[in-house]
């Protein structure tokens, strides 16, 4: 047993995955410059695509960090649901999409060039000197004051979940009504909260536990399906994708390394549940009542959703700066008082979300929808496509800085702080800058307070 990964990364040999950047960057340049035949043929810059993040992967397994978590990996693993498998589910929904090919095509390009800009940060000189100034986290876990953190977490997420039961009107009210109307429930926010409060606790347990030698994987399963009947109620399907995660980071670092096939695995298996559970959630609907059909039409609605992310880019490209202005700024600023209650501050500002969601899809936005539109779609709303590759490079150098400080640190607490620092980077590279600063917010700076307490030494 030993901490397998944490001394895996290699400076020069990151630092070959250089000529990957250019050639992203030269690709995506040259899709651009290569006038309307490219344009016209979306499925040329999304192949483009697709082979810079794989072989940005496979370069790392094989001669760069050798670390299937590092966040680069991650970024470009990131990019293939979010912005390939929504290309290809509007190409193949193609006659009721709305959006010309050449907008597609031009979207698919700034995203390759974002990526070469990310790769180009995370691996400029900038990234570690920035980490080596970052305060290490103790090496040492105190065990009283780990019981201490532990109780004090349950006795908070029993607190939230009882806030949830009452505003609901009750146990019998929640036991007969778990429908989509939960999701508008007043105590919603104190339910996820809840979860979150639990999941620290689980990650700070499952930690030591690696630690001592001791795995429980029939535990670790257990807690995925008790999870996933959460998501049932909160309607939230990322919850549980963050435990999954979570714990497949933890056993990576502080027990053995996960390869990738066992990584695809688990992705696999938690996606089957989400639409196993999306099935069973819209079974009962009028619109199901198709007999044969039903799995169809399920599979149609599953990739309409992921249709949003590569739409909201397209949509943004198309009418911004056309139809509507550039948010400088206005939009990552949302993200500050984000976990304020709009009761206690009535005009607090929408995300960039909100106002993507709200220009583009006036049907979603009314019945209270907000599609989550990626960090590129972000920059590309505030400040062009100057944001874009600036936007994406200090993203690199702040992701960079934070993977080599957690390999610097090599502890249990740090090995925690990475895995809930890892979903959070998911949250926003998929949705907005107000989502990410809500998800930090109250699930990583706690939890960083938290892990301060149980590893300060007497």
């Amino acid at each position: 047993m030993a901490s397998l990964g944490l001394t895996a990364f290699s400076e020069s040999r990151s630092r070959a995955a250089w000529w990957l950047l250019p050639l992203a960057a030269g690709c995506a340049l040259g899709a651009l410059a290569a006038g309307n035949w490219v344009l016209e043929e979306p499925v040329v810059p999304l192949a483009m695509l697709i082979a810079a993040s794989v072989g940005i992967v496979c370069w790392n397994l094989r001669w760069g960090s050798r670390d299937l978590f590092s966040l680069d990996n991650v970024v470009a693993l990131a990019m293939l649901p979010l912005m390939a498998l929504g290309s290809v589910a509007m190409l193949w929904l193609a006659p009721r999409r709305e959006v010309p090919e050449e907008d597609l095509s031009l979207a698919l390009c700034y995203a390759l060039v974002a990526l070469a800009a990310f790769m180009a940060g995370y691996h400029s000189r900038f990234a570690p000197r920035l980490a080596a100034r970052l305060p290490l986290l103790s090496e040492h876990v105190d065990e009283r004051r780990r019981r201490i953190a532990l109780a004090a977490l349950v006795a908070l997420a029993a607190a939230g979940w009882l806030i949830f039961v009452w505003s609901f009107g009750g146990a019998t009210a929640l036991i007969n009504g778990l429908d989509w109307a939960t999701r508008h429930s007043e105590g919603r926010y104190a339910l996820v909260c809840a979860i979150i409060q639990v999941k620290v606790a689980f990650l700070i347990w499952y930690a030591g536990r690696l630690r001592a030698g001791r795995e429980s994987p029939a535990l670790v399963l257990a807690l995925l399906l008790t999870t996933v009947a959460f998501v049932s109620i909160v309607g939230a399907k990322f919850l549980a994708a963050d435990l999954v995660i979570s714990a497949l980071v933890l056993r990576h670092y502080l027990w053995s390394r996960v390869r990738l096939w066992q990584a695809a695995a688990a992705v696999v298996l938690l996606a089957a549940l989400i639409f196993l559970l999306l099935a069973v959630r819209i079974a009962g609907s009028e619109v199901t009542r198709l007999g044969e059909r039903r799995l169809q039409l399920l599979a149609s609605i599953y990739l309409h959703r992921e249709c949003y992310g590569p739409r909201m880019l397209t949509e943004s490209v198309r009418h911004i700066p056309a139809d509507y202005d550039f948010q400088y700024g206005s939009g990552l600023a949302a993200a500050i008082p984000v976990v304020v209650p709009r009761w206690l501050y009535p005009d607090k500002p929408e995300g960039t979300a909100a106002k993507l969601t709200r220009a583009f899809f006036p049907l979603r936005y009314r019945v209270g929808i907000r599609e989550a539109p990626s960090a590129i779609t972000e920059f590309y709303a505030n400040f062009g496509l100057p944001g874009v590759l600036a936007g994406m490079w200090l993203l690199g150098v702040l992701l960079g800085a934070l993977y080599r400080h957690h390999l610097r640190s090599g502890s249990q607490t740090s090995a925690i702080l990475y895995s809930i620092n890892l979903v959070g980077l998911l949250s926003y590279i998929r949705g907005d800058a107000a989502g990410g600063g809500a998800f930090w917010m109250i699930y990583a700076i706690p939890a960083l307070l938290v892990l301060v307490f149980i590893g300060r030494r007497h």
